[in-house]
């Protein structure tokens, strides 16, 4: 509804910056419940030792369409115009609502809504702060989304005024390291069935930081320097995947479901909240210490993710099910 509102409003004349803002918000607002109904909403469809497998499947779908998305929209936008492609965006939206309607799986109500009178919106901190498994992810995906955030806003700098790259090659790069999302997507699952979830997460950890170690080391003929860069997020990107895959399965496998929802309330709250701080906290050091002195401190903020996560008991979580949560507790 949302989108149907900008071609209409194009259609009469009347469509402004102001309505922009709004819709932006209120789309912002209405992923952010979606997205943590869906996470929430998966343990009752799967069962919980199939969850990294769900996961890989939904990361999957969502990296190719990312993929594809974006690349589509000078086509669309040529050919219906950008409200037209808004329009079309607000179908795809509703296609989606129907597909939902066809999941027939009947869910279950969990017994502490008959008797709550209240929301208790801190229960959800209060379970991840005390949880010796969430406690650690929480942690250090605050970490990442932080130094992630000020590393995307410094790329680009970097790139274009110190490497001498052209915004053409720039993009170039990007949609090729894509290929480490469909990648990470489809290896998350092995990998955990192989070392278990708790080392898939710090293996993920580890690529992360590889990759951003990669970044400042750029440099050199353009050719060397778009490749050391292309191989830099092709690594992030994987390594992304991976981890967040696997800490996902093990946040959904550990958490009552009464709870659920809270707390990943909670954890899309944290990790979305820093990366602001993240981003202008990449510009302010830029101005101060230099673009490639600001991917080095990027770099070691993300190194120190894994060893975190190594240090907590994280690493002998083995399999994302039921036994896990009495293990946590």
């Amino acid at each position: 509804m949302l989108l149907c509102s900008i071609p209409i409003a194009a259609a009469l004349g009347a469509l402004r910056l102001e309505q922009l803002y709004v819709v932006a918000l209120g789309v912002g607002a209405m992923t952010l419940l979606f997205d943590v109904a869906y996470q929430s909403y998966l343990p009752g469809l799967v069962r919980r030792e199939r969850l990294v497998e769900a996961n890989s499947r939904l990361e999957l779908s969502r990296s190719v369409a990312t993929t594809i998305g974006p690349g589509s929209t000078g086509v669309l936008v040529h050919l219906f115009s950008a409200p037209g492609a808004v329009a079309l965006d607000a179908l795809s939206f509703v296609a989606s609502a129907i597909s939902l309607r066809w999941i027939q799986a009947p869910e279950s109500v969990p017994e502490a809504r008959a008797t709550r009178t209240s929301i208790d919106f801190l229960a959800g901190v209060r379970w991840v702060a005390a949880n010796p498994l969430l406690r650690p992810l929480a942690a250090t995906a605050l970490l990442i989304s932080f130094f992630d955030s000020a590393l995307i806003g410094v790329l680009v700098l970097y790139a274009l005024r110190e490497l001498g790259l052209t915004p053409l090659g720039l993009g170039l790069i990007l949609t090729a390291a894509s290929a480490g999302d469909i990648a990470g997507a489809l290896l998350a699952r092995p990998i955990a069935a192989r070392l278990g979830v708790g080392p898939a997460v710090i293996g993920g950890a580890v690529v992360i930081g590889l990759g951003g170690a990669l970044f400042p080391l750029a440099g050199g003929p353009a050719l060397l320097a778009a490749a050391v860069l292309a191989v830099a997020e092709l690594l992030f990107r994987l390594g992304a995947l991976v981890y967040s895959v696997n800490q996902l399965s093990l946040r959904q496998a550990i958490t009552p479901d009464a709870l659920l929802g809270r707390v990943n309330a909670t954890m899309r709250v944290l990790i979305q909240g820093v990366a602001p701080v993240g981003a202008v906290a990449g510009g302010i050091f830029a101005e101060w210490l230099g673009l490639r002195a600001t991917l080095i401190a990027v770099a070691v903020g993300l190194l120190i993710a894994a060893p975190l996560l190594w240090a907590s008991r994280v690493r002998l979580a083995r399999d994302a099910n039921t036994e896990m949560l009495a293990a946590s507790q």
